[in-house]
């Protein structure tokens, strides 16, 4: 299982291994398709009649967190399929608040802005005269540290936040009650702070834009809010998910996410265990917090009441994820990975045999993960089981799919 670290706690060695990776990925085009991903979900409204202003797919609602735990996930996959060692570290912007903080030297994430040559970053990997150009509203990374506003999130306010028992409240936007939604206390539209919205702020430049993703700052201060999501998940007097039902799309708990498929829901990525990373602060297995034996009224309107935390409870079969395919093709993105998601979840979860199914998907899943991690280190058993498993099987089910159509055994 991959350990995500304090970026302060990273060797030479590894600070190199993901700045490198990171401009691999760059130089690859991938990483521009994430930007892209991100601007793309911000211009999505939730519902498609509104403005992306009051709510998106990934801002302003109640799948903020679940979206940007997804899309770090696949981020860091693509990472590790150039260099299966790296995992994405975290800023702890409570700590390092300032320019002198290691997380900004050259051989990093390298300094402020030029104001004489337009707040364009000259320094570090990321400058544009070492070829970090941008493809959306480039051409060059700019960062203002520290001219909007002149201070970061305290650790008193990220705890005040970590207190608060309910996920989200009505009517799940950026004016739900801070004192009754985590999620908006932390994304940060309201309360004390103004946490994750703050950092943006502090950066300035492309971190304000909806292509903050250009700045790989982003995916440190994400990955930091990540962590303190996964914190609270792990609080016993902590809420579910919610809401279950009844609002918008896109942030319900079994809503699916923008762009991706039908899998990705936002209770596919509750357990961060299950997704197979962990932080270097945490213990304990699991952060699995929804709540799936009881119903509640989450319409707009609804007074929402505090569910127990549950650390039982599991996510349904059809949201978890294609493990060992997924190590053997390195990214979720490639297509006979998405081909065996859909397969599972169009095909034979809605076919009359669902129920047996479901009980064989629960022991893949038991046993996958663990195999998933060894293929990942040692790419002779990657190979092997790509080749001699994974491509026969993507085959295999592919003709599966079209008898089931023919004989009628697919509702």
């Amino acid at each position: 299982m991959g350990e995500r670290k304090n970026q302060s706690e990273l060797s030479s060695q590894e600070k190199q291994d993901f700045v490198d990776a990171v401009l691999a990925l760059k130089s690859s085009g991938k990483y521009d398709q994430f930007v892209q991903m991100h601007v793309d979900a911000m211009a999505n409204p939730t519902p498609s009649t509104g403005s992306p202003m009051m709510r998106n797919s990934a801002h302003r609602g109640p799948a903020f967190l679940p979206w940007h735990r997804e899309y770090l996930r696949l981020f860091e996959i693509e990472l590790q399929k150039i260099n299966p060692s790296v995992n994405l570290p975290y800023w702890d912007w409570t700590v390092d608040n300032n320019l002198n903080s290691s997380i900004f030297s050259d051989n990093f994430m390298g300094g402020n802005g030029n104001p004489s040559n337009g707040n364009r970053v000259e320094t570090g990997p990321f400058a544009f005269d070492n070829n970090w150009e941008l493809t959306i509203d480039g051409p060059a990374l700019r960062r203002t540290i520290g001219s909007s506003i002149s201070s970061l999130p305290t650790s008193v306010q990220v705890d005040d936040c970590l207190s608060i028992a309910t996920y989200d409240s009505a009517p799940w936007d950026a004016t739900s009650d801070p004192a009754t939604s985590f999620r908006n206390r932390l994304e940060g539209w309201l309360g004390t702070g103004n946490i994750h919205n703050r950092v943006h702020v502090w950066i300035g430049g492309s971190m304000t834009l909806g292509s903050s993703p250009n700045d790989p700052l982003f995916f440190l201060h994400h990955c930091f809010i990540d962590k303190i999501w996964a914190e609270w998940q792990q609080k016993p007097q902590s809420s579910g998910y919610l809401p279950t039902g009844g609002t918008n799309t896109g942030h319900n708990l079994h809503d699916q996410m923008f762009p991706w498929s039908a899998g990705t829901t936002p209770e596919s990525v509750l357990d961060i265990s299950k997704l197979g990373y962990t932080y270097d602060t945490m213990s304990g297995g699991t952060t699995h917090s929804v709540n799936l034996t009881e119903s509640i009224d989450v319409s707009d309107d609804a007074n929402v009441e505090k569910k127990p935390h549950s650390s039982t409870s599991k996510p349904a079969p059809s949201t978890s994820k294609c493990f060992i395919a997924t190590a053997a093709y390195g990214s979720e993105l490639e297509p006979p990975v998405q081909f065996l998601r859909e397969f599972r979840d169009d095909v034979v979860l809605q076919s009359r045999f669902q129920k047996s199914f479901s009980r064989m998907l629960d022991g893949y899943y038991k046993f996958s993960p663990p195999i998933a991690d060894q293929m990942r280190k040692h790419d002779s058993l990657k190979y092997l089981i790509k080749y001699s498993v994974v491509w026969p099987f993507v085959a295999i089910t592919g003709a599966c799919a079209l008898v089931l159509q023919k004989l009628g055994l697919s509702k």
